[in-house]
């Protein structure tokens, strides 16, 4: 009967969405119309199953706009509100990170409804509210390893597209903005690429959290095969990554291919060191040169960083209990009160510690360290207590690659692009739903939990 019933449902709605197209077709253009039937059947997929927003939200996110994304986002959440309405034994699973992620989500709002410049600044809140909500979603939807495997997945192909256009972009002389080099100390640099994204610096800040994910898929895999695709989807990423001549982001995957090392096999610290000794004889000049100027003041960006990380550090000074908002709307209007005599325009602070103390104050602060603290604590101590070598691989991946992204935070404001951002979330999602897989394992050692 109950199935008599769930089949006329499917039918009546096939009938209505029949319909629906079909006057749609007659009003619109051809290509409005299969833009707006794509919509259509994007949502009505959504609404059937959470988990597709999920996978849809994960893999395109390198390629969307940010309020497509988030409008995928919001499809998701209605979607899963309604999977709660209908399913009253359904209750929401606690994570370590609730705490913080309320305090650091309160701290957005407050932040931006007494902001310098309120409109921007509660557009940008929303958007940030979203990606906290998308993270609930996330670990409350995929609930086994094959979803988190095949999410993982279908993530680290997304970089190796993004990787792939990123080498075709330096080799078919893509536009770069003139800015982003010193013409001065960099004569040889003809490009910087940065594929789907806006700056090559952004796309960096991408493929560090990505690469380490891709070695851990080679190393965990079983087969040949699997490990030369993979392997072959590093290499992809790592040259991309090379082109965009982000010293921030080369230092941050070094660091984050060295915590994966110690962590995974000890014996691959030395494999490292060897590479490393040998990287001058292999890379060209241009690189070393780049990478050697870390540090150099008289390297314009060096001197531009510092100058404004002074004249920021000024702003939290005076309005470090609550921020002066989100966005750059609200710095622009008080950075230049604070700027160092001289010092050149600047949309943010390019760090995102300060940049949190200056946009929502101590607390927001504090409580995005918290944030971080119970990530590293919940991921690590599974770590050492599961006994599955995929999860046990990839927590140590997403690891690594976010303390690579956080450490190139010193030097960038690695949220100032939403995209990255979700990113960011998104690998904070992979990280706690495989701390939750690892933990409700069958091959999860119980001693000494509290």
């Amino acid at each position: 009967m109950i199935q008599a019933v769930n089949k006329n449902k499917i039918e009546i709605t096939a009938v209505f969405i029949g319909m629906v197209l079909g006057v749609l077709g007659f009003m619109l253009p051809i290509t409005s119309f299969i833009k707006v039937a794509g919509g259509l059947a994007v949502a009505v997929c959504i609404l059937w199953k959470v988990e597709i927003g999920v996978f849809l939200v994960v893999v395109l996110t390198p390629f969307l706009q940010t309020m497509q994304l988030v409008g995928l986002i919001i499809l998701s959440l209605f979607s899963f509100i309604i999977k709660l309405l209908l399913n009253k034994n359904y209750t929401l699973k606690n994570t370590p990170l609730d705490l913080p992620m309320v305090l650091f989500g309160g701290m957005i709002v407050y932040s931006s409804i007494t902001s310098f410049a309120p409109r921007s600044s509660v557009f940008i809140a929303l958007v940030y509210v979203s990606f906290l909500l998308f993270y609930m979603i996330f670990v409350n939807t995929i609930k086994n390893s094959a979803q988190l495997n095949a999410l993982i997945v279908l993530f680290v192909f997304a970089g190796f597209i993004v990787g792939l256009y990123g080498i075709y972009q330096y080799y078919a002389g893509g536009p770069t903005t003139q800015s982003w080099i010193d013409k001065e100390m960099f004569k040889n640099i003809k490009a910087r690429v940065y594929s789907s994204f806006d700056n090559p610096n952004v796309l960096g800040e991408y493929l560090v959290l990505l690469i380490p994910i891709s070695i851990a898929l080679m190393w965990a895999k079983k087969g040949w095969f699997y490990r030369l695709i993979f392997g072959g989807i590093a290499i992809i990423m790592g040259v991309c990554l090379i082109f965009t001549y982000s010293r921030g982001s080369w230092l941050g995957l070094m660091l984050a291919l060295g915590i994966f090392a110690v962590l995974r096999d000890k014996r691959l610290v030395t494999l490292g060191i060897v590479g490393a000794l040998m990287l001058p004889f292999a890379l060209p000049a241009t690189i070393i040169n780049r990478f050697t100027s870390i540090g150099n003041l008289k390297d314009s960006s060096s001197a531009y960083r510092l100058s404004v990380w002074l004249g920021s550090l000024k702003i939290v000074k005076d309005y470090w209990p609550s921020g002066i908002g989100l966005g750059s709307d609200a710095f622009i209007k008080i950075y230049p009160r604070y700027a160092l005599s001289g010092a050149a325009f600047a949309l943010h602070a390019h760090n995102i510690y300060i940049q949190l103390l200056v946009e929502t104050g101590i607390v927001g602060f504090i409580s995005f360290l918290l944030l971080l603290f119970m990530f590293y604590k919940s991921i690590l101590s599974s770590y050492w207590r599961t006994k599955d070598q995929f999860l046990s691989t990839i927590m140590i991946a997403l690891c690594a690659g976010l303390a690579g992204y956080l450490f190139q935070g010193l030097v960038d404001n690695i949220w100032y692009n939403y995209r990255v951002m979700l990113t960011f979330w998104i690998v904070i999602s992979l990280g706690m739903t495989a701390h939750k897989l690892a933990v409700n394992s069958s091959q999860f050692t119980v001693h000494d939990l509290q």
